[in-house]
């Protein structure tokens, strides 16, 4: 699974959590991500989220994509973090981040305790939970 974030010019960001496979872009409702800019084509391009790797695929649209300053319609593979262009909006690809929050019990405020749960090894969540429950 990754994260897609699209921003705006306005600061404006939408996040897309995506599971394993291939995604649509474009303006038309029909998209699986409807992007919401002039310079996007109905059908704009694919992003492609295999086990090991992200790509994302220009489908043949009237404008391209901007990667690293230049104007490509080429299929690339992007990296956690990678950003990329299609008209004014600014999409960027991450591992999604997985946090808990544990509000402290013993006192009554607003403090919470986050855990990444990235840096924690164990693959049962309720073990993950109750161990951290109980530190």
């Amino acid at each position: 699974m990754i994260e897609l974030l699209i921003e705006d010019n306005r600061g404006n960001v939408i996040s897309h959590q995506l599971g394993e496979g291939r995604h649509t872009l474009g303006k038309s409702p029909e998209s699986d991500i409807v992007l919401m800019d002039s310079y996007a084509s109905r059908y704009h391009a694919d992003i492609v989220v295999a086990k090991k790797a992200v790509f994302i695929v220009d489908a043949k649209s009237k404008n391209g994509m901007r990667y690293k300053k230049s104007i490509t319609r080429k299929t690339l593979k992007l990296e956690n973090g990678d950003s990329f262009y299609i008209g004014k909006l600014t999409l960027t690809i991450r591992k999604p981040k997985f946090q808990l929050y544990i509000k402290d019990g013993r006192k009554f405020d607003d403090n919470r305790v986050c855990v990444d749960l990235s840096d924690i090894n164990s693959t049962n969540i309720e073990e993950t939970v109750s161990r951290l429950l109980h530190c």
